[in-house]
């Protein structure tokens, strides 16, 4: 079969906004799995397409495709003061390929992934794959072109009538054996002119309770690594087939399981003479060794992004997290001691936060001269995670609510949780409101 995916999501810088361009690396892993069972695929990543409309219609045509994956990476910005929906972006995208094809559309990525009945029902779709779509997406090819039941693949959720059927995903197969992303289907050098990089992932999966967190949802609560030495295999490929010289390891947290994520360093230490790629991951605070640091530095890590969240250790607890401020306080203190460069975010404004609180993180930071801080404020609540229930069970959320329209949890107004950093944010270039204007920059 004719395969056209379509990677969404097309961000634009703004005056209050960072762009983070993200190159579609799940699109490529699904293309590689299509392509392994004798698909013919073409890839149209709109990231960077100024006129997405006639991109797509020239592609669907020329193309003529059997079938079209639509993949929407994420719902908005998730930013209070600027959260830009990409859900009318989606359905623009929908109606341009009905319009133009007789394909089948199928909808997947881990925005969907999040609320697939919701969004099947704006698209006006029957047919999405919900979590890791490389084994489900070409088995349910294979069997629409056979004319054979679908409904029991993994991840598979489809609109029958007014009923919503799904099939459970696999969220515990093994992703040691995944085979290489299609990454020639990717321009990679237009993501580096933008500021981007590549990026890859060491597992999958998300053990913690974080009461926000929708990973679990979409990965599952099973951590699945792969093997060390794959990794390294990859960022051999990486430099030598496409000239990479950044990466971004995008696991939810690199460092956990500890062992692995050890294994994984000394793979990419002992190329240090062969493969020249410099990279950056997400740190657990909770979850750091001496050792480790050591072996990142030393495996060309040049960056790590500490999720502290908090500085209050009620609110950390509250927040479901499993660590405190003695372990964040020593994460900073060795990321220091071997000089490894970091930045950190907070969230501010979740159950149990006050004035106070606030004021604890703020001083912890100033006091452990933190050089980078982007400051979220509220809680976007998703279905299905702990922060919704604890919405509805205080009576804040209805039952018709089906949060595909944004809802943040707030345990004070916005405004007041913004007053509160400003003051700290004066004088400190790396300290940031996400999606705010900063009065000191107009």
């Amino acid at each position: 079969m004719k395969v056209l995916l379509i990677s969404t999501n097309r961000l634009k810088p703004t005056p209050t906004s960072q762009w983070l361009p993200v190159e579609p690396l799940g699109l490529a892993y699904i293309a590689a799995g299509l392509r392994n069972a004798g698909h013919e695929i073409q890839l149209l990543d709109l990231c960077f397409v100024e006129q997405q409309d006639a991109a797509i219609v020239g592609l669907v045509e020329k193309f003529a495709p059997d079938v079209i994956g639509i993949s929407l990476r994420n719902i908005e910005m998730m930013a209070y003061f600027q959260n830009i929906s990409f859900l009318d972006e989606l359905g623009s995208t929908v109606n341009i390929c009905r319009h133009h094809s007789d394909a089948k559309i199928i909808l997947g990525g881990s925005g969907f992934s999040i609320m697939p009945a919701q969004i099947l029902r704006f698209s006006g779709l029957d047919l999405g794959i919900v979590g890791e779509g490389e084994r489900s997406l070409p088995e349910l090819l294979s069997r629409l072109e056979l004319g054979q039941d679908y409904s029991d693949i993994p991840g598979v959720v489809q609109v029958v009538g007014d009923r919503v059927l799904f099939a459970p995903p696999d969220r515990n197969q093994d992703i040691s054996t995944l085979l290489t992303p299609a990454r020639d289907l990717i321009d990679h050098s237009r993501y580096v002119e933008a500021g981007g990089t590549a990026n890859l992932q060491t597992k999958r999966g998300c053990p913690f309770k974080c009461i926000y967190c929708t990973y679990p949802l979409i990965e599952g609560t099973v951590v699945r690594c792969r093997r060390p030495d794959e990794v390294a295999d990859e960022f051999r490929l990486l430099n030598s087939a496409f000239g990479v010289k950044e990466v971004y390891v995008v696991d939810n947290q690199f460092n956990y399981p500890l062992d692995h994520a050890k294994e994984v360093c000394e793979k990419l230490v002992d190329l240090r003479d062969e493969v020249k790629i410099w990279w950056s991951c997400m740190l657990n605070p909770g979850h750091l060794s001496e050792e480790l640091v050591l072996l990142l530095r030393l495996a060309r890590c040049v960056m790590v992004d500490l999720g502290i969240e908090s500085a209050s250790d009620k609110v950390l607890s509250s927040l479901g997290k499993n660590f405190g401020t003695g372990e964040i306080r020593n994460a900073i203190n060795l990321l220091r001691k071997y000089r490894l460069p970091f930045s950190t975010w907070i969230l501010l404004g979740g159950p149990g936060e006050t004035k106070e609180t606030v004021r604890e993180t703020l001083e912890f930071l100033v006091e452990s001269e933190v050089p980078s801080v982007l400051f979220s404020i509220g809680l976007r609540v998703c279905p299905g995670t702990r922060i919704e229930q604890l919405m509805r069970g205080e009576g804040k959320l209805g039952e018709a609510d089906e949060l595909l329209d944004p809802v943040f949890y707030l345990s004070m107004s916005a405004e007041e949780l913004a007053e509160l950093v400003l003051p700290y944010c004066r004088g400190r270039k790396g300290w940031r409101i996400a999606a705010f204007e900063h009065p000191d920059e107009n």
